[in-house]
């Protein structure tokens, strides 16, 4: 509840268009569906797959608090990743 509210506040301040809100509304909405995805992720043959796709959809949002927290609750030891997530950790 607190980080929608967050996520309201940085929209409310945004000088971005209604067109880039809504966007970067949905990807939010998708980013948190994926990290919920990730808890089963061990299940898909190629489970790096929900991790490109988390850190595919933090590149597009902006730097908040709720980004960073994603950051390291889930990507805090890149060592135990595939090759390609861990560049995309590194950069």
């Amino acid at each position: 509840m607190y980080s929608n509210f967050l996520y309201m506040l940085w929209l409310q301040e945004s000088p971005q268009s209604t067109l880039g809100q809504e966007y970067v509304q949905e990807c939010f909405t998708i980013l948190k569906w994926a990290v919920h995805l990730l808890a089963f992720s061990h299940y898909i043959a190629d489970d790096g797959c929900v991790r490109k796709v988390i850190l595919s959809l933090i590149l597009e949002l902006p730097p908040t608090e709720d980004t960073a927290d994603i950051l390291a609750e889930h990507f805090f030891d890149p060592e135990n990743f595939d090759a390609e997530v861990s560049l995309i950790v590194e950069f």
